[in-house]
């Protein structure tokens, strides 16, 4: 972990390895959902990330996700109604699951490493590039 946080500082990134919460990230992906239709995707994608790994927060915490929904400028009661029901957005993000399963992605994409953009399991460059 200690040359993947190297390697982020080099390009600018914060990563804090040693205090990520291992967690469930599917409400995380459905307030993303949700916000992209309200125009804060962008927002709300750096927010997710800067709080999973640079500043550790659970991210699989919906009074977290709402906090951070706020933050990225979406409305904080909307956000967590939502988040409170779970079959809301779910849909949509199986169904990305399921497009990523059937080009062959089974892992998230790793870190850039020196540049160059790494993949972890047995993806292939080729997959990603079909995305």
């Amino acid at each position: 972990m200690e040359y993947l946080t190297q390697q982020a500082k080099n390009i600018g990134l914060t990563f804090n390895f040693n205090d990520i919460k291992p967690t469930n990230t599917f409400d995380a992906h459905r307030l993303a959902k949700w916000a992209k239709t309200q125009g804060k995707d962008t927002n709300i994608n750096e927010k997710l990330l800067s709080a999973h790994f640079k500043e550790a927060k659970d991210v699989g915490d919906i009074e977290i996700l709402a906090d951070i929904g706020e933050e990225a400028s979406l409305n904080r009661e909307e956000a967590l109604k939502i988040l409170q029901d779970k079959n809301l957005w779910a849909h949509n993000i199986r169904e990305d699951q399921l497009e990523a399963k059937n080009i062959g992605l089974a892992t998230f994409l790793s870190l850039l490493s020196m540049g160059n953009m790494q993949f972890q399991g047995h993806n292939q460059q080729r997959h990603f590039l079909k995305c």
